[in-house]
């Protein structure tokens, strides 16, 4: 959130955030990706 209130891009942003997910639950790079191109066809 900050990244992104900051200026950062909403993509920078989800790694940020993604990162701080704990490891037992975090999705994967790629599966951040196809979320963020599903989101962006729709």
């Amino acid at each position: 959130l900050v990244s992104f209130v900051s200026g950062g891009t909403p993509q920078i942003a989800i790694e940020f955030a993604r990162r701080v997910v704990p490891s037992n639950v975090k999705p994967s790079f790629e599966e951040v990706e196809e979320a963020m191109r599903q989101v962006k066809g729709s």
